[in-house]
């Protein structure tokens, strides 16, 4: 009988299209191999910060956003939930993560015991210019488990 490396799928999730995208194959895997899932709605405060130094956003606009994004998230983990439960795939946790999106990650996956992360993609022409995008290779380049990165 083959050894099952993964046992705990952490899935990384934002607003993003990517992200709805890793949602489809991260259940799908974990239907498959199968395994748990831990759901990680990370809102990355470090962008939002730097959009209040650029003077994009005023400290009221930014609660409010962290406020809109905190809604975005228990509305997108309220639907894992219920597909993890149509699909009868054992879901450990559905959480908010909050700070730079690698780093949240990261933690996630080292508190939880995460065997692989599953997370959305970006565009190669925008990694060197969009922080999120950055931050997504860097989950890439520092995680010490299995990447899976979906582009939609």
């Amino acid at each position: 009988m083959p050894v099952q490396i993964i046992k705990k799928l952490l899935l990384v999730l934002d607003a993003s299209s990517p992200s709805k995208a890793a949602t489809d194959f991260a259940l799908g895997l974990a239907k498959q191999i199968p395994c748990s899932l831990l759901a990680a709605f990370v809102i990355d405060t470090t962008m939002i910060s730097d959009l209040l130094d650029m003077r994009v956003l005023i400290q009221e606009e930014m609660d409010d956003f962290i406020d809109d994004l905190e809604i975005q998230g228990d509305a997108i983990l309220d639907d894992i939930k219920r597909r993890c439960e149509e699909l009868e795939i054992e879901l450990d946790d559905a959480l908010h993560c909050r700070g730079k999106l690698n780093l949240a990650t990261l933690q996630a996956q080292k508190q939880y015991g995460a065997d692989a992360i599953v997370i959305g993609g970006w565009k190669e022409s925008c990694r060197h210019k969009d922080e999120a995008s950055a931050a997504r290779a860097l989950v890439l380049d520092q995680a010490t488990c299995p990447v899976f990165v979906i582009k939609d």
